[in-house]
């Protein structure tokens, strides 16, 4: 950990599991349960003190559990005073860390409004800072209007409680063990999911993480949601597609961006059916972004390129070059297909398909690759 923050990376750890050397101490892995007894509940609580004074230094952003399975109603309630107990432990060493709570198993709104609706209750609102949700499905964008709502539940509780997509990631192999692995799954698929999933909470604002850097080998079954591929052994065999694909992202799409929230645009695809994920951005040089795709099916299910029209009526584009984040490369754009109007921009046979496409000022583009 110590040599992540030298390197610059900023981690927040999650606080968890049970220890099953005390009674109602929980288990060592997922769905072992939440700490109960009250022997148990003062180790917990010694184990936490130990570990922020150990890494306080280092972190300030804590999880607590990962994705905890009670249910509702006193399952929800349990939770609830198992984070009022944590959360108290940390405050007395950190008072300005920043504590997240779970929705529940995975992404459940009920659970996480029933554990706020105690914390109210306890006049304990200000211990936590977020509510960190795990949003697994097959097309990522199917849970984005899920998630803007949460965010919308959790500020009607309290302003300063935000959201966090903590754990989301796809995997490369079919047939692989964890969250959303009996689909038909390719590096290709995979990369394209990765990129849906983090442009998708950029647009909305919400912090966001991929999951993971490398595959996780079980003793009779792998995850394969890693961007990076691993032997028998546990060491790194290749990069995945999906590996490259983020790299090109974050080239592109870094903090000093600004997005532009009120972009007055129109859309017309081949098909009226069509759903058009779309955000746009500023960079520093004033520059344009505009990023999109084509977001009806799951990554990889329809991928053929369609045609679209899109009126961007007040962001102008004078040099605009076309980006796909899939493979890196970038493209000229014909100046017949990009028209100025009035304080905006025209674009017409604007290509379109399952993956993330940007049209991109050239001067910010070649700020991104200096």
């Amino acid at each position: 950990m110590i040599d992540m923050v030298d390197q610059g990376v900023e981690p927040w750890v999650c606080l968890c599991y049970g220890n099953p050397i005390y009674p109602g101490g929980g288990d060592t892995g997922l769905g072992g349960g939440l700490v109960a007894s009250e022997e148990a509940l003062q180790a917990w609580e010694r184990y936490v003190d130990a570990f922020v004074r150990r890494y306080g230094e280092h972190v300030d952003e804590w999880e607590l559990w990962n994705e905890p399975r009670t249910g509702l109603g006193k399952g929800a309630i349990q939770y609830a005073d198992f984070v009022i107990r944590t959360a108290e432990v940390i405050r007395k060493l950190q008072p300005n860390a920043e504590i997240l709570f779970a929705a529940g198993g995975s992404f459940h709104p009920i659970f996480a409004k029933e554990v706020l609706e105690h914390l109210k209750e306890e006049g304990k609102l200000d211990l936590v800072n977020a509510i960190i949700y795990h949003p697994y499905a097959e097309n990522p964008d199917s849970r984005n209007d899920a998630a803007v709502k949460l965010r919308e539940m959790a500020q009607s509780f309290a302003p300063h409680i935000g959201i966090r997509q903590g754990e989301n990631g796809a995997p490369s192999v079919t047939g692989g063990f964890g969250a959303i692995s009996g689909g038909t799954w390719t590096e290709t698929r995979q990369a394209k999911w990765a990129l849906r999933r983090l442009l998708g909470d950029l647009a909305r604002d919400i912090p966001s993480s991929y999951f993971a850097i490398c595959e996780m080998k079980y003793p009779d079954k792998i995850n394969y949601k890693g961007l990076l591929a691993i032997n028998d052994d546990k060491t790194i065999d290749h990069a995945k597609q999906g590996y490259y694909a983020i790299q090109n992202l974050a080239s592109v799409f870094d903090n000093t961006l600004l997005r532009i929230q009120d972009l007055d645009f129109d859309v017309n695809t081949e098909n009226a059916d069509r759903k058009i994920e779309l955000s746009a951005y500023r960079g520093p040089s004033g520059g344009g972004l505009i990023t999109y795709w084509r977001a009806n099916d799951k990554p990889g299910e329809k991928p053929d390129f369609e045609s679209m029209k899109l009126q961007a009526s007040n962001l102008k584009f004078e040099e605009p070059i076309l980006v796909d984040l899939l493979t890196g490369r970038a493209y000229k754009m014909p100046l017949d297909t990009c028209k100025p109007i009035g304080q905006g921009t025209m674009f017409e046979n604007l290509p379109v398909y399952d993956s993330p496409l940007v049209v991109v000022e050239q001067n910010e583009i070649e700020r991104s690759l200096e």
